[in-house]
């Protein structure tokens, strides 16, 4: 160590002697054998390869100390002193016997789990704790080594000699006590952050100056093992790594795995641990023993600057540019080396600590140490390959349940309770749509109510209205075959209140229409029975000029107004589809009413004119027109003709106009009114003729 020069002279010395063997010896011991475990291989084989090929111009850039060149002239001057070596081995090796102070410095790296490579010495300060510093037995070989050497220095500088001491762990957070600060690698950082660990520094160098994106892992195999081209050939194959903890020596090459959907737990058929020892590795490749070494990143361009021979090694799956240095890398890279600090260590301990490594100077390589500012991916690594802080993922837990489903626990959550809310809030709905339905069924039941009783009122008031109706056509209809009735009896009476005999021809006929006016009667009131019955009138083919002529020729027979009736028909037969009692009975009303019109008028005029015209849709109707020459309807009388009156007045004109309007809408027809000028009134009363195709199907 630095603090002890002449050892570490007296151990370069020893190394250069034991290896000023023949080339031929040499080669012929297996590589690695005489080297002692006490310094980084890759230094020895440098030097095994220089006396191996008796020319070496290589530069020992890792040495603390030495920078020894050798070439011809080096060679020539070895060769020179000879003579004097053993005498020089001598005194080198019994020089720590007269030293003054016995050395306590470690032994150079790779230590052993739980050797004390720092004790403290001299004076204690009281005041002071003694701060305990754990290093990972790392594995080797690194060219990060110096590094440690050069922290523990400067640890004894800041906080004192005696209140300093340093030991190496194994890596486990259960074996890191009562440590105050922790050397390892960023894997083991990561384990303890759920322990209250908070980082100082990260080791930087030339090779990799980002302490963010500095340790990978590397797949290699034999370059001759053509079945083993790409990353998919390695299943199912045996690997070999310095260890299952490994950080850059395993962890990585698991989370590479898991990152392209691999299980990493099931991805090797086997793991063979190569006890922190990666030179160890590449003999059990070339040995058989195992068909895949994970290395780490630069660990094969290390060992081929240090003149070792690895062209039979064939990288697998390698991510070109991803290392800064151009080092050959199958992961990502992940943070260096990192000083944290455990709970136990002081703040003010913490700050002097990080000040001391920040301004530590740079070491071969430009060995440093720096801030690291994103150890997220080791975060994600652990969680993807489910070790360290997620170990608990490898078993079934109520966390290992909440981490891997809570997105999917919270969605089912807010799904049962959203559709919790739109029940309760449909089933408000419901409800008030349900009450407002009640109600709307209520009034619409009471709506129904009312018109229910006025329904019933209303019939009621019809029935009244059609019996005093019936009553009134009754009374209305047979007026005229009574008054003719009696007229013929009063006739026939004066006959035979005279002295005269009667001719018998004269009191037949009268006998005959008394009868005949009697039949008529009846007729009447048997219609207006069927009428309350609600049955329909028998309906033939009928011939309306005769229909005309027999309802004049009753009027004028019956005298019931001086106003004789005049008609005119054509000699054109117009045949309709009706019932004739019903036709009679609305020509008699017109001229009824006409004739009443006139009764207080001077030379009063009525008159009948049967008739045809064709209608908009070309079907000729019958047209029956009843003039008289009576008073002239003001607008008033005149609007009161198309009102349907239920007086029981026998006298004017709305019962029968009524009766009338009905048997001619009842056949297609209508009723119609025009006032004459200068005075008078004119009744059309227009009925549909029957057609030759209708007349032909009834015959």
């Amino acid at each position: 160590m630095a603090a002890d020069p002449l050892r570490r002279l007296r151990r370069e010395i020893i190394f250069f002697f034991l290896f000023r063997f023949p080339a031929s010896l040499m080669r012929s011991q297996p590589t690695g054998g005489f080297f002692p475990e006490g310094m980084p291989r890759h230094r020895d084989r440098c030097l095994e390869a220089c006396f191996r090929k008796c020319l070496c111009i290589q530069t020992f850039e890792s040495h603390p100390l030495l920078s020894i060149e050798f070439n011809q002239r080096s060679l020539f001057l070895f060769n020179a002193v000879k003579p004097l070596l053993p005498s020089l081995v001598l005194s080198i090796l019994i020089a720590p016997a007269f030293s003054e102070t016995p050395s306590t410095s470690p032994s150079s790296p790779p230590y052993v789990i739980g050797e004390e490579i720092a004790s403290p010495e001299g004076p204690v300060d009281a005041a002071r704790p003694v701060v305990k510093l754990l290093v990972t037995q790392f594995a080797k070989p690194n060219i990060h080594y110096p590094v440690v050497e050069d922290t523990i220095e400067i640890f004894r500088k800041t906080f004192g000699r005696g209140n300093f001491s340093a030991r190496v762990y194994s890596g486990e957070t259960r074996d890191i006590g009562d440590a105050d600060l922790v050397l390892s690698s960023a894997g083991t950082y990561g384990r303890m952050l759920g322990g209250g660990a908070r980082d100082l520094a990260t080791v930087v160098s030339s090779f990799a100056p980002d302490p963010n994106h500095a340790e990978g892992a590397l797949f290699i195999t034999l370059r001759k093992r053509a079945d083993i081209d790409k990353f998919e050939d390695m299943k199912g194959k045996k690997a070999t790594a310095t260890g299952p903890n490994a950080f850059a020596g395993w962890h990585i090459a698991l989370g590479e795995i898991a990152s392209r959907s691999f299980n990493p737990d099931r991805f090797f058929s086997d793991l063979i641990p190569s006890g922190h020892d990666m030179t160890r590795e590449l003999d059990l490749l070339r040995s058989g023993a195992a068909d895949i070494a994970v290395v780490r990143t630069c660990f094969l361009e290390e060992l081929a600057n240090a003149g070792e021979d690895v062209s039979d090694i064939k990288p697998i799956a390698v991510k070109p540019g991803i290392h800064p240095a151009g080092c050959l890398s199958s992961t990502r890279l992940y943070p260096n080396w990192t000083i944290f600090a455990t709970p136990r260590l002081s703040a003010q301990n913490a700050r002097l600590a990080t000040q001391a490594l920040l301004s530590m100077p740079s070491g071969p390589h430009d060995l440093s140490w720096g801030i690291a500012s994103d150890f997220s991916s080791v975060d994600s690594l652990y969680r993807a390959i489910r070790r360290g802080p997620y170990e608990y993922l490898r078993s079934w837990t109520w966390r290992r349940f909440w981490d891997e489903y809570k997105t999917y626990v919270l969605l089912l959550f807010f799904s049962i309770a959203g559709l919790a809310a739109h029940a309760a809030r449909s089933s408000y709905l419901v409800r008030l749509r349900t009450a407002e339905l009640k109600n709307a069924l209520r009034r619409e039941q009471e709506s129904e109510k009312k018109a229910r009783i006025a329904s019933e009122r209303m019939e009621t008031l019809r029935r009244a209205g059609a019996v005093g109706q019936m009553s009134s056509i009754i009374a209305h209809e047979l007026r005229q075959p009574l008054s003719a009735i009696v007229s013929y009896s009063q006739g026939l009476q004066r006959m035979l209140d005279t002295d005269v005999r009667a001719p018998a021809d004269v009191l037949l006929e009268g006998i005959s229409s008394i009868r005949s006016q009697a039949e008529r009667a009846e007729d009447i009131v048997g219609k207006v029975r069927s009428y309350a019955k609600g049955e329909a009138p028998a309906r033939v083919r009928t011939d309306l000029g005769q229909l005309c002529k027999k309802a004049v020729r009753t009027l004028n027979d019956a005298r019931i107004s001086p106003v004789e009736v005049s008609i005119a028909a054509p000699a054109d037969t117009y045949f309709i589809h009706a019932d004739p009692m019903e036709i009679e009975l609305a020509i008699q009303n017109l001229l009824r009413n006409a004739l009443q019109a006139v009764a207080n008028t001077a030379n009063g005029e009525v008159s009948l004119i049967l008739d045809s015209c064709e209608g908009a849709d070309d079907r000729r109707r019958a047209v029956i027109s009843i003039s008289d020459n009576g008073p002239l309807q003001n607008d008033e009388s005149f609007e009161k003709l198309n009102s349907i009156l239920t007086s029981s007045k026998i006298e004017g004109l709305g019962l029968g106009l009524a009766i009338v309007r009905t048997i001619a809408e009842n056949l297609g027809g209508r009723l119609k009114f025009a006032r004459r000028r200068p005075n008078g009134l004119t009744a059309l009363l227009i009925l549909p003729l029957q057609t030759e195709e209708k007349r032909s199907h009834e015959s």
